[in-house]
């Protein structure tokens, strides 16, 4: 089975949204999260350099992807070669119901806690057995947050906390 995304997380021209998908033409200022959240800000909020940012927005989602290392030959796979990548820190403009995925996951035996130290609506997830948040969603309405967690230990749960503290004061403060 093949499943070709044209035009997926390519950076076209200023402006050019890509293929609509029933939403209005053109993204609005969060939905394009690289530069609503810029690079630096994050090699601020985690205190390590972003050596490659990624825009993989796809059809419903917005995500863009911070790389703290990059590998040529990262993925390897007998079946399909080597592909490049590394570990990252991935943030995704979620469109759906907050108050839905939450119920899901707490039935899973996820937790999640508000910290009144952000500067916006969030929450910081914990997984079933954790001790610590290992993601933080800030919340921009009923039906839509971002979620920014680590993948290949990019970062460590302390450092997801900080990275959703700042970015929770962009938010608020637009810087």
């Amino acid at each position: 089975m093949a499943i070709t995304f044209t035009g997926a997380g390519c950076g076209g021209p200023a402006g050019d949204s890509g293929p609509t998908t029933g939403k209005k033409a053109g993204k609005s200022e969060m939905e394009q999260v690289c530069k609503y959240f810029p690079k630096e800000l994050m090699e601020e909020a985690i205190g390590k350099p972003i050596v490659k940012v990624e825009d993989s927005s796809m059809v419903e989602d917005f995500v863009c992807i911070y790389y703290t290392a990059w590998i040529d030959d990262f993925n390897h796979s007998p079946y399909s070669g080597d592909s490049p990548g590394g570990p990252h820190v991935i943030v995704v403009l979620k469109d759906e119901s907050v108050a839905a995925g939450k119920a899901d996951l707490e039935g899973d035996g996820y937790t999640f806690k508000k910290d009144e130290s952000y500067s916006w609506d969030n929450y910081l997830v914990t997984s079933r057995g954790g001790k610590t948040p290992y993601r933080a969603d800030l919340i921009v309405n009923e039906n839509r947050y971002f979620m920014i967690k680590s993948n290949h230990f990019a970062a460590t749960d302390e450092e997801i906390v900080k990275i959703g503290k700042r970015f929770s004061e962009r938010m608020k403060n637009g810087k």
